[in-house]
């Protein structure tokens, strides 16, 4: 539509229809890779499973490369580097599970509701536990939109730049 409007001499396209389809092309493609940072933002932990070799590349190779901070990560050398908790929980669960020999009635009556109060407990956290590793999937989804969303940013950047600059380079220059 571009050439059928501008004046041409030559069956040539002209450069601003060249410089218009490429930019087509651009957005175009970009409105693909919206849709699948989209699909990896909102993937949920029941639904999806991130395979490792995605992992490796997603979490740990393109963060590193496009020097992104995740909270409670470290990158160095191309590895991701987690923060560890203390293991307080499991230290307290070990003294539990040891069984206390008792003669007294009312001790026995105490310790029978500790072990009832122990076992809610330990319900109620692994439920918890299982919370934190459900959020913990889906904000590694998330970040992996980040990060192709980065790649995708770079990656037009560089190719709307180069086309710019080889379609200036190949305009004929009109010398007076």
């Amino acid at each position: 539509m571009v050439g059928e409007m501008t004046p041409s001499t030559s069956e040539s396209v002209p450069l601003i229809g060249v410089f218009f389809s490429c930019c087509m092309l651009v957005v175009s493609a970009s409105v693909v890779f919206t849709v699948v940072v989209l699909n990896l933002h909102f993937r949920a932990a029941d639904t999806h499973i991130m395979s490792p070799l995605l992992k490796k590349v997603l979490l740990e190779w393109m963060p590193w490369l496009f020097m992104m901070s995740r909270p409670g990560y470290r990158f160095s050398r191309g590895k991701c580097l987690v923060d560890k908790r203390d293991n307080f929980v499991r230290i307290v669960e070990k003294r539990l599970d040891q069984k206390i020999i008792s003669s007294d009635p009312a001790t026995d009556a105490q310790l029978i509701l500790l072990h009832r109060l122990y076992t809610e407990l330990d319900e109620i956290t692994k439920r918890f536990l299982e919370e934190d590793e459900k959020e913990r999937i889906e904000t590694d989804w998330k970040f992996a939109a980040m990060v192709v969303d980065r790649a995708c940013l770079i990656i037009f950047t560089l190719f709307i730049t180069l086309f710019t600059c080889a379609l200036m380079f190949s305009a004929p220059h009109i010398m007076a």
